[in-house]
């Protein structure tokens, strides 16, 4: 059985190479009770000065109020707002026909997910949530819906799982008012549900959680983009699907990293493009890798590649510009033009930050325009 019910979020927070590297692997399926890591308030919040304590406080308040709830009634009574539009039936095979009843806490904008049954009476509720740990040390979170959610058995035994996306803002820091999405697994057991959070990790580092299907391939099938920031080969990455575009691949070289060769591609999980860059040396060793794409959800078509000194510091420069297309609501898609400049440094390659502020490219862009307004922004008087 597969119950879907979709508000078609924006984008997903997709990860850096370097803190995708270092984390624990984990062998598909590895799903037992044992998994879940639900952390304590000592260890959520800590309890070493002043504020840790009153977080901490604030937190066991919280608890107070989430763990009170037995009836729908005393949901929004105990300061939880229910996401009507997403509250349905469902039969479970630990405790029947019951209703779905996701909350959100009013004051500090955490999930809960409750289970009524025809009584209204709670049968099962619970707050740990991926979502509700993005703010580490605080008690208030970014959640402000629920983006997808979808009950299916996905490890094969027996147990109706949750695949759940949620949609959050922050409110302050580099992603502040930006819209992204956490996906999570809830697994199904006797006694109500368990979340594996290496799963939940790896959906949310490796961008798979652009939609439920999307989390179904991993989970499920066993598809995954990990590969495509672990690989350490040209090879490796063909073997596990990459598809390398051609006419768009060549050999250049770049004054402090030696003759490599610039190896644009995609690979699909679900319904999903993700657009990669790697630069590989002459035994096809990958020495550098860039994901130019950065929010977007699919490739759409890849406009070009141009590798020239843009900062005029005398070293060459990658500068991509592609379209993508982005779901909108209503299973609406937009395609958007964007683009990416990585300046090469002794250490290998940073990418723009600033000049982006300035320079919105359009439909119209083209590769020798977008060239021109780099080059001017860094003080270059003509082309050369």
């Amino acid at each position: 059985m597969r119950t879907d019910h979709h508000m078609r979020g924006r984008k997903l927070l997709f990860c850096s190479l370097l803190l995708a590297m270092g984390f624990l692997t984990v062998k598909m399926p590895a799903l037992a009770a044992g998994f879940l890591m639900t952390p304590s308030p000592e260890e959520a919040f800590g309890d070493s000065d002043t504020n840790g304590r009153l977080v901490r406080y604030e937190y066991e308040r919280y608890r107070q109020r989430l763990d009170s709830i037995d009836t729908r009634s005393e949901i929004e009574e105990n300061g939880f707002v229910v996401m009507e539009e997403q509250v349905f039936p469902v039969i479970l095979e630990n405790f029947g026909e019951v209703f779905f009843v996701p909350a959100l806490d009013d004051r500090y904008h955490r999930l809960a997910l409750f289970f009524t049954d025809a009584d209204e009476k709670v049968v099962y509720k619970t707050d740990q949530l991926e979502a509700n740990f993005m703010n580490r040390g605080q008690i208030t979170q970014p959640v402000r819906e629920i983006a997808a959610v979808s009950f299916q058995d996905l490890n094969g035994d027996g147990m109706t799982d949750i695949e759940l996306i949620a949609a959050c803002v922050n409110d302050t820091g580099s992603y502040a008012n930006k819209r992204y999405q956490i996906g999570d697994v809830l697994f199904g057991s006797e006694k109500g549900f368990f979340r594996d959070w290496r799963i939940s990790d790896k959906i949310n580092r490796f961008g798979m959680n652009k939609s439920i299907d999307c989390i179904t391939a991993y989970v499920r099938d066993q598809k995954s983009t990990e590969y495509l920031y672990t690989a350490t080969t040209l090879e490796e990455l063909q073997q596990n699907g990459f598809a390398i575009i051609p006419e768009q691949s060549y050999t250049r070289e770049f004054e402090k990293m030696g003759k490599l060769l610039v190896a644009p591609g995609s690979a699909l999980i679900a319904d999903f493009e993700v657009f990669m860059i790697y630069l590989a040396d002459g035994q096809g060793n990958i020495v550098w890798s860039f994901q130019p794409m950065g929010d977007h959800d699919n490739l759409y078509a890849l406009r070009g590649i141009n590798c020239r000194d843009i900062d005029g510091d005398g070293l060459k420069d990658i500068i991509v510009l592609a379209r993508y297309s982005d779901a909108l609501d209503a299973g609406e898609q937009q395609i958007v033009s964007d683009y990416a400049i990585y300046y090469q440094r002794t250490g290998g390659f940073s990418e723009d930050e600033e000049f982006k502020k300035r320079f919105v490219c359009d439909e119209n862009t083209k590769m020798e325009d977008l060239v021109k307004a780099a080059r001017a922004y860094w003080g270059w008087q003509a082309e050369e």
